[in-house]
């Protein structure tokens, strides 16, 4: 643990907010939080960075991304498709009839 000195406490209490700390060797900068705060931000994060209670569904999620980045590459290169024909086919897919 690093013990700060009575300038830096005072910085604490100064704008900006959250105090910025640099690394002199590298320039790297970084945020000063209180512990409780980055505790809540952390237990609020959790579920993103977890591993899957079941083995087996990680092929699943992997799949899962796969199609995901694949649409988002899709949007970004402006393929995309009407969303009359994707609706009809999901539709005759899933034999759903449609409300017209």
């Amino acid at each position: 643990m690093i013990e700060l000195t009575p300038d830096q406490t005072r910085a604490l209490d100064a704008p900006p907010k959250p105090a910025v700390a640099v690394d002199p060797r590298t320039g790297q900068e970084y945020l000063l939080i209180r512990r409780e705060i980055y505790d809540k931000i952390r237990l609020m994060l959790r579920p993103f960075g977890r591993n899957w209670d079941n083995p087996a569904d990680a092929d699943l999620v992997r799949k899962d991304a796969v199609a995901v980045q694949r649409g988002i590459n899709d949007m970004e290169n402006e393929c995309y498709r009407p969303f009359a024909d994707f609706d009809a086919e999901f539709r005759e897919r899933n034999q759903i009839e449609n409300d017209a």
